[in-house]
């Protein structure tokens, strides 16, 4: 976000420190504006039609030209005959019938005019009452409209993404470095305002708990931060460990190697007795020292003359056959190769529960080594969690656990739950084995952006498939049809009468010829046009595979099975989302 960058982290790590367990935020769009039901009934203008007097009136004002115009005529035809009469009432004629004439249009018009003034004056009474009721009727419908506007403008747009009280356990698949970095970020800021532990095991070589740590670090909790590589470390990983848990924990990072149960056990009872000779603190350099001596090669000045007496007294005990010699070779290399560096401070061991935040990451450029190391911190933690006995509210974060075995992962898991802390494997490819990983009954999955298509049909295949209506067929037919006929009908006829009668003289005879021709031409056309739209019912994924793969770095899809039944949830883990306005802090109700 923009605004992260201006505000800077100490005020993002405060909004995100709030009590309570969170994994992102879900957006919710607002109900849309509902317009107002009183916009259909706008108050409408109708002019008033005029009174039918008026309508009379105005009629004989149009009429009002004709009677002036024939009273004037016959006044100046009476004026002239009473003028041809030699009298001189000619000259009272003229004007008084003129007058008589115009007389009644006069008061027609005075009529007309005070009825129409009359109408008028309603009018506008009416349109005023109108225009009132008008604006009032606007009024309402824009405080309705104005409230609307403001209710979505003030709605709450982002809920906290929580988990159920009894998942346990988060299994993420997928996501890019961000995404990950931006997760732990997200999720890892509540525990802290709980004042809870949290213990990140960072297997990825990108620092994927940067983010994290600088949150810490913004409201004054310091995070350890301890690197296992090619320097030297600020912790033993052997410190406070008996010499058979010694072996224990060398034969579970030597057993990638060797997978059988016989080998496992003669790297144990190898390690033990080297541990044994060791006076405490017991590191990884010595104990590589110690298998050198039972190898009878030079111990190296990193052992005492008692260590090295007691080594040598081991020789006899050992079963010199080619097994256990081969076995004590492999031993040696890998202790050889773990041992580079001597740590800091032989003295500082793991601890279990964690106080605050703990990162601790691998890091090597012997490829060899970096696996050596990934499983010996894995398995070093999963001992500190099967030796704890009280529960304690904390979190372990597992990221990158891609190179362990599903019986590993599922090993830690069930001594995680039996103490009651929440376990989070953070796996970047969803393939083999791991799969059997998703819907656990006691946990939740995640899924992030998974480019591979195999990968992304997998997740989309777990969230499940559902019945829907989709649109099936689109069909548009358009016909037209033109029928055209003609005919031609000639006829003749002729007809012949004789009539004969009773006098000779008398006799008549008649004849006649008709024809009769028609022609007859008809022409059609005719025009269809019809459209149709099907429906069918579709069994789909929820989630196409295609959606996994284009995922933004920060997006994610939450699956979750409960006593309530299954949820799928969307949600973005992005931290600068706190900044924006309209984010709750409290997750929306279901």
């Amino acid at each position: 976000m923009d605004r992260r960058h201006t505000i800077g982290d100490s005020d993002l790590a405060v909004r995100l420190v709030v009590p309570g367990q969170r994994w992102g935020w879900e957006f919710t769009p607002p109900r849309g504006i509902v317009p107002s039901p009183l916009r259909a009934h706008e108050p409408i203008w109708a002019e008033a039609a005029p009174p039918p007097r008026l309508l009379r009136l105005h009629r004989g004002l149009r009429r009002a030209p004709i009677l002036v115009g024939t009273g004037a005529l016959l006044s100046a035809w009476g004026a002239i005959a009473v003028a041809a009469w030699g009298s001189w009432l000619w000259l009272a004629v003229l004007p008084g019938g003129i007058a008589v004439s115009a007389g009644w249009p006069i008061w027609i018009a005075l009529r007309y005019w005070a009825i129409r003034q009359q109408f008028h004056t309603i009018e506008s009474e009416r349109y005023a009452r109108f225009r009132r009721a008008h604006d009032e009727w606007a009024a309402r419908v824009g405080e309705q409209e104005r409230q609307e506007h403001a209710r979505v403008a003030a709605t709450i747009l982002w809920y906290p993404l929580v988990l159920r009280p009894e998942s346990t356990r988060v299994d993420i698949f997928g996501g890019t470095t961000a995404g990950w970095i931006s997760l732990l970020a997200t999720a890892g800021t509540g525990p802290l305002a709980e004042i809870s532990g949290i213990t990140v095991l960072d297997f990825t070589e990108r620092r994927v708990a940067a983010g994290l740590a600088a949150m810490w670090r913004a409201v004054g909790q310091f995070p350890a931060v301890v690197e296992l590589g090619d320097e030297a470390a600020g912790w033993n990983p052997l410190a406070g460990l008996t010499p058979p848990e010694i072996g224990e924990l060398i034969a579970a990072t030597a057993a990638s190697a060797r997978t059988t149960d016989a080998a496992r056990g003669l790297h144990a009872e190898l390690a033990e007795r080297a541990a044994r000779c060791l006076t405490p603190p017991v590191t990884l350099p010595r104990l590589a020292a110690a298998v050198r001596a039972l190898r009878r090669l030079d111990p190296g000045p990193g052992l005492g003359a008692n260590e090295v007496r007691c080594l040598t007294d081991q020789l006899g005990a050992l079963d010199w056959s080619e097994p256990v010699r081969e076995e004590l070779r492999f031993l040696g290399g890998l202790l050889d190769l773990l041992a580079v560096t001597s740590p800091a401070d032989a003295g500082a061991e793991f601890r279990w529960p964690p106080v605050g935040l703990h990162i601790y990451s691998t890091a090597s450029a012997d490829p060899r080594r970096k696996n050596l190391l990934d499983r010996l911190l894995f398995h070093r933690t999963a001992h500190s969690i099967r030796r704890a006995s009280v529960r304690r509210r904390a979190t372990l974060i597992v990221a990158g656990a891609d190179d362990f075995g599903l019986s590993e992962l599922e090993g830690l898991a069930r001594h995680a739950q039996r103490i009651g802390i929440r376990l989070v494997t953070m796996i970047e490819h969803l393939r083999g084995e791991l799969i059997q990983l998703l819907g656990a009954a006691d946990g939740a999955a995640i899924l992030m952006r998974l480019g591979n298509a195999a990968e992304a049909a997998a997740a989309a295949e777990f969230v499940g498939r559902g019945h829907r209506f989709v649109l099936s067929q689109l069909t548009d037919q358009y016909g037209r049809g033109v029928t055209e006929g003609y005919s031609d009908t000639t006829g003749d006829s002729a007809t012949a009468s004789r009539t004969d009668g009773y006098s000779a003289t008398a006799a008549s005879v008649s004849s006649s010829w008709s024809r009769n021709w028609s022609s007859t031409v008809n022409w059609s056309e005719a025009t269809s046009m019809s459209a149709g739209r099907t429906v069918a019912r579709a069994y789909e994924y929820a989630i196409e595979p295609v959606t996994f793969q284009s995922l933004p770095p920060t997006a994610l899809i939450l699956v979750e099975t409960g006593r309530n039944g299954r949820r799928v949830a969307a949600g973005d883990c992005n931290p600068g989302i706190t900044l924006l306005d309209r984010v709750s802090g409290r997750p929306r109700a279901a």
